[in-house]
Protein backbone atom coordinates (compact mmCIF):
# COMPACT_ATOMS: atom_id res chain seq x y z
CA UNK A 1 0.00 0.00 0.00
CA UNK A 2 1.13 3.52 -0.77
CA UNK A 3 1.93 5.16 2.57
CA UNK A 4 0.20 8.32 1.38
CA UNK A 5 -3.05 6.40 0.96
CA UNK A 6 -5.35 6.88 3.91
CA UNK A 7 -7.24 3.88 5.24
CA UNK A 8 -10.92 4.57 5.68
CA UNK A 9 -12.73 3.26 8.75
CA UNK A 10 -16.33 2.18 9.15
CA UNK A 11 -17.60 2.15 12.73
CA UNK A 12 -20.80 0.54 13.96
CA UNK A 13 -21.92 1.04 17.56
CA UNK A 14 -24.10 -1.28 19.62
CA UNK A 15 -25.51 -1.42 23.12
CA UNK A 16 -25.92 -4.68 25.02
CA UNK A 17 -28.62 -4.77 27.68
CA UNK A 18 -27.59 -7.03 30.59
CA UNK A 19 -30.32 -9.17 32.13
CA UNK A 20 -28.46 -10.00 35.32
CA UNK A 21 -25.07 -9.96 36.99
CA UNK A 22 -22.12 -11.14 34.89
CA UNK A 23 -20.26 -13.86 36.80
CA UNK A 24 -16.79 -13.49 35.31
CA UNK A 25 -14.54 -10.66 34.21
CA UNK A 26 -14.60 -9.49 30.61
CA UNK A 27 -11.28 -10.97 29.48
CA UNK A 28 -12.17 -14.45 30.75
CA UNK A 29 -15.59 -14.36 29.09
CA UNK A 30 -14.10 -13.25 25.77
CA UNK A 31 -11.61 -16.12 25.89
CA UNK A 32 -14.36 -18.65 26.63
CA UNK A 33 -16.56 -17.15 23.92
CA UNK A 34 -13.87 -17.32 21.24
CA UNK A 35 -12.93 -20.88 22.13
CA UNK A 36 -16.59 -21.99 22.15
CA UNK A 37 -16.68 -21.71 18.35
CA UNK A 38 -15.69 -25.04 16.88
CA UNK A 39 -13.26 -23.61 14.33
CA UNK A 40 -11.18 -21.64 16.87
CA UNK A 41 -7.70 -22.46 18.10
CA UNK A 42 -5.57 -20.92 20.84
CA UNK A 43 -1.99 -20.03 19.95
CA UNK A 44 -0.97 -20.18 23.61
CA UNK A 45 0.47 -23.69 23.36
CA UNK A 46 3.92 -25.26 23.48
CA UNK A 47 3.66 -26.18 19.80
CA UNK A 48 3.20 -22.59 18.70
CA UNK A 49 5.70 -21.26 21.25
CA UNK A 50 8.36 -23.45 19.62
CA UNK A 51 7.28 -22.46 16.11
CA UNK A 52 7.40 -18.71 16.80
CA UNK A 53 10.54 -18.68 18.94
CA UNK A 54 11.21 -15.11 20.11
CA UNK A 55 8.65 -13.63 17.72
CA UNK A 56 5.54 -12.28 19.42
CA UNK A 57 2.38 -13.99 18.18
CA UNK A 58 -1.35 -13.31 18.33
CA UNK A 59 -3.69 -15.12 20.72
CA UNK A 60 -6.16 -16.98 18.50
CA UNK A 61 -6.91 -18.43 15.09
CA UNK A 62 -10.60 -18.19 14.21
CA UNK A 63 -12.74 -19.54 11.36
CA UNK A 64 -10.33 -22.32 10.36
CA UNK A 65 -7.27 -20.05 10.49
CA UNK A 66 -8.86 -17.43 8.23
CA UNK A 67 -8.86 -14.84 11.04
CA UNK A 68 -5.92 -14.01 13.31
CA UNK A 69 -7.12 -12.43 16.55
CA UNK A 70 -5.29 -10.64 19.35
CA UNK A 71 -6.97 -9.78 22.68
CA UNK A 72 -5.82 -6.72 24.62
CA UNK A 73 -7.22 -5.53 27.95
CA UNK A 74 -7.00 -1.85 28.87
CA UNK A 75 -5.41 -1.59 32.32
CA UNK A 76 -3.29 1.58 32.24
CA UNK A 77 -5.26 4.48 33.72
CA UNK A 78 -4.57 7.92 32.22
CA UNK A 79 -5.96 9.72 35.30
CA UNK A 80 -2.57 10.73 36.76
CA UNK A 81 -1.31 12.12 33.45
CA UNK A 82 -4.55 14.04 32.90
CA UNK A 83 -4.45 15.49 36.41
CA UNK A 84 -0.82 16.59 35.95
CA UNK A 85 -1.68 18.30 32.68
CA UNK A 86 -4.73 19.90 34.27
CA UNK A 87 -2.65 21.24 37.18
CA UNK A 88 -0.23 22.90 34.77
CA UNK A 89 -3.11 24.50 32.88
CA UNK A 90 -4.83 25.72 36.07
CA UNK A 91 -1.62 27.38 37.21
CA UNK A 92 -1.60 29.62 34.13
CA UNK A 93 -3.10 33.15 34.11
CA UNK A 94 -6.82 33.33 33.48
CA UNK A 95 -7.54 29.78 34.58
CA UNK A 96 -10.59 29.05 36.77
CA UNK A 97 -9.91 28.52 40.47
CA UNK A 98 -10.70 24.98 41.58
CA UNK A 99 -11.02 23.71 45.16
CA UNK A 100 -11.30 20.00 45.98
CA UNK A 101 -12.57 17.58 43.35
CA UNK A 102 -14.85 18.60 40.52
CA UNK A 103 -16.32 17.07 37.37
CA UNK A 104 -14.14 17.69 34.35
CA UNK A 105 -16.93 19.20 32.25
CA UNK A 106 -17.47 21.91 34.88
CA UNK A 107 -13.80 22.90 34.64
CA UNK A 108 -13.71 22.91 30.85
CA UNK A 109 -16.86 25.03 30.59
CA UNK A 110 -15.02 27.82 32.43
CA UNK A 111 -11.95 27.78 30.19
CA UNK A 112 -11.67 29.75 26.92
CA UNK A 113 -9.56 26.92 25.48
CA UNK A 114 -11.82 24.18 26.82
CA UNK A 115 -12.22 22.50 23.42
CA UNK A 116 -8.46 22.40 22.87
CA UNK A 117 -7.94 20.91 26.32
CA UNK A 118 -10.62 18.32 25.60
CA UNK A 119 -8.59 17.16 22.61
CA UNK A 120 -5.51 16.92 24.83
CA UNK A 121 -7.47 14.78 27.29
CA UNK A 122 -8.66 12.50 24.50
CA UNK A 123 -5.07 12.11 23.37
CA UNK A 124 -3.91 11.20 26.88
CA UNK A 125 -6.81 8.80 27.40
CA UNK A 126 -6.11 7.14 24.07
CA UNK A 127 -2.40 6.43 24.55
CA UNK A 128 -2.91 2.92 25.92
CA UNK A 129 -5.31 2.18 23.05
CA UNK A 130 -2.72 3.27 20.47
CA UNK A 131 0.01 1.32 22.25
CA UNK A 132 -2.09 -1.85 22.19
CA UNK A 133 -2.93 -1.31 18.52
CA UNK A 134 0.75 -1.04 17.63
CA UNK A 135 1.66 -4.20 19.52
CA UNK A 136 -1.33 -6.05 18.12
CA UNK A 137 -0.47 -5.11 14.53
CA UNK A 138 3.00 -6.61 14.97
CA UNK A 139 1.68 -9.80 16.58
CA UNK A 140 -0.93 -10.31 13.86
CA UNK A 141 1.64 -9.62 11.12
CA UNK A 142 4.09 -12.12 12.64
CA UNK A 143 1.35 -14.75 12.90
CA UNK A 144 0.17 -14.27 9.32
CA UNK A 145 3.75 -14.55 8.06
CA UNK A 146 5.00 -17.53 10.09
CA UNK A 147 1.82 -19.57 9.56
CA UNK A 148 1.79 -18.76 5.83
CA UNK A 149 -1.61 -17.04 6.01
CA UNK A 150 -0.96 -13.61 4.45
CA UNK A 151 -4.59 -13.22 3.40
CA UNK A 152 -6.05 -14.05 6.80
CA UNK A 153 -8.03 -11.20 8.33
CA UNK A 154 -6.53 -9.45 11.34
CA UNK A 155 -8.79 -8.80 14.34
CA UNK A 156 -7.76 -6.75 17.37
CA UNK A 157 -10.04 -7.00 20.41
CA UNK A 158 -9.77 -4.15 22.93
CA UNK A 159 -11.59 -4.87 26.19
CA UNK A 160 -12.21 -2.51 29.12
CA UNK A 161 -14.04 -3.36 32.32
CA UNK A 162 -11.76 -1.64 34.84
CA UNK A 163 -10.62 1.79 33.62
CA UNK A 164 -13.26 4.50 34.25
CA UNK A 165 -11.19 7.21 32.52
CA UNK A 166 -11.32 5.39 29.17
CA UNK A 167 -14.82 5.33 27.70
CA UNK A 168 -16.00 3.72 24.47
CA UNK A 169 -15.87 7.16 22.85
CA UNK A 170 -12.26 7.65 24.02
CA UNK A 171 -11.26 4.27 22.59
CA UNK A 172 -13.04 4.89 19.28
CA UNK A 173 -11.44 8.34 18.90
CA UNK A 174 -8.03 6.82 19.68
CA UNK A 175 -8.46 4.17 16.99
CA UNK A 176 -9.59 6.78 14.47
CA UNK A 177 -6.66 9.08 15.29
CA UNK A 178 -4.13 6.24 15.11
CA UNK A 179 -5.22 5.20 11.63
CA UNK A 180 -5.36 8.81 10.42
CA UNK A 181 -1.79 9.38 11.60
CA UNK A 182 -0.20 6.11 10.53
CA UNK A 183 -2.64 3.85 8.73
CA UNK A 184 0.15 2.03 6.91
CA UNK A 185 1.51 0.88 10.26
CA UNK A 186 -1.73 -1.00 10.96
CA UNK A 187 -2.16 -2.74 7.61
CA UNK A 188 -2.33 -6.15 9.27
CA UNK A 189 -5.44 -5.09 11.24
CA UNK A 190 -8.71 -5.36 9.33
CA UNK A 191 -11.13 -5.20 12.27
CA UNK A 192 -11.09 -3.69 15.77
CA UNK A 193 -13.68 -4.89 18.25
CA UNK A 194 -14.14 -2.46 21.16
CA UNK A 195 -15.91 -3.75 24.28
CA UNK A 196 -16.58 -1.56 27.31
CA UNK A 197 -18.29 -2.88 30.43
CA UNK A 198 -17.04 -0.08 32.65
CA UNK A 199 -19.72 2.43 31.61
CA UNK A 200 -23.32 2.51 30.51
CA UNK A 201 -24.62 4.16 27.37
CA UNK A 202 -28.26 4.76 26.51
CA UNK A 203 -30.02 2.55 23.98
CA UNK A 204 -32.37 4.12 21.41
CA UNK A 205 -35.33 2.99 23.54
CA UNK A 206 -33.93 4.70 26.66
CA UNK A 207 -32.58 1.64 28.48
CA UNK A 208 -29.00 1.50 29.73
CA UNK A 209 -26.46 -1.05 28.60
CA UNK A 210 -22.82 -1.69 27.78
CA UNK A 211 -21.44 -0.09 24.64
CA UNK A 212 -19.35 -1.80 22.03
CA UNK A 213 -18.18 -1.05 18.52
CA UNK A 214 -16.94 -2.94 15.50
CA UNK A 215 -14.48 -1.02 13.37
CA UNK A 216 -13.64 -2.27 9.88
CA UNK A 217 -10.94 -0.91 7.59
CA UNK A 218 -10.86 -0.41 3.84
CA UNK A 219 -7.28 -1.59 3.37
CA UNK A 220 -8.08 -5.06 1.99
CA UNK A 221 -10.93 -7.10 0.62
CA UNK A 222 -10.65 -9.85 3.22
CA UNK A 223 -12.82 -12.95 3.57
CA UNK A 224 -15.14 -13.69 6.45
CA UNK A 225 -16.58 -10.22 6.95
CA UNK A 226 -19.86 -12.01 7.61
CA UNK A 227 -18.21 -14.08 10.33
CA UNK A 228 -16.94 -10.92 12.03
CA UNK A 229 -20.39 -9.35 11.87
CA UNK A 230 -21.99 -12.47 13.32
CA UNK A 231 -19.66 -12.27 16.33
CA UNK A 232 -21.59 -9.29 17.70
CA UNK A 233 -24.88 -11.21 17.86
CA UNK A 234 -23.14 -14.37 19.07
CA UNK A 235 -21.39 -12.47 21.88
CA UNK A 236 -24.70 -11.04 23.08
CA UNK A 237 -26.31 -14.49 23.07
CA UNK A 238 -23.30 -16.01 24.86
CA UNK A 239 -23.76 -13.50 27.71
CA UNK A 240 -27.56 -13.65 27.74
CA UNK A 241 -27.83 -9.99 26.71
CA UNK A 242 -30.11 -8.19 24.30
CA UNK A 243 -28.31 -6.25 21.56
CA UNK A 244 -29.45 -3.06 19.83
CA UNK A 245 -27.83 -1.06 17.04
CA UNK A 246 -27.08 2.56 17.99
CA UNK A 247 -27.39 5.11 15.17
CA UNK A 248 -24.80 7.85 15.41
CA UNK A 249 -23.60 11.03 13.78
CA UNK A 250 -20.13 12.45 13.28
CA UNK A 251 -19.79 13.69 16.88
CA UNK A 252 -21.01 10.40 18.42
CA UNK A 253 -23.33 12.10 20.93
CA UNK A 254 -25.54 9.00 20.99
CA UNK A 255 -22.82 6.91 22.65
CA UNK A 256 -21.83 9.32 25.40
CA UNK A 257 -21.41 7.74 28.81
CA UNK A 258 -24.32 7.85 31.26
CA UNK A 259 -22.97 8.20 34.82
CA UNK A 260 -25.58 6.96 37.28
CA UNK A 261 -23.48 8.05 40.29
CA UNK A 262 -21.79 11.05 38.70
CA UNK A 263 -18.73 11.20 36.41
CA UNK A 264 -15.17 10.52 37.59
CA UNK A 265 -13.65 13.55 39.28
CA UNK A 266 -10.19 15.02 38.96
CA UNK A 267 -8.20 16.88 41.57
CA UNK A 268 -6.99 20.25 40.38
CA UNK A 269 -4.60 20.74 43.29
Amino acid sequence: MNREQQIELTIHFFVLIPKGDLKHNLELRIDRFLMSEGRSESLDTAKYDQLFGNKRKADYLLADKQIVAELKTLTASPKTRIEQRLKRRLSEPGAPIVFGSIGMSNILDGMPDGEDFTRIMLDLAGRSVRRHLTKSATQIRNTQSILGQPNAAGLTILANDSEPMISLVDAAYAVKAAFEKNGAGFESIDFIWLLNENHFIRAPDGRLGFGQAMVSTSNRNVPHRGFIGHMIDAWAAFNGMEILFVPHHSKWESIEVVFEEGPPTLSGY
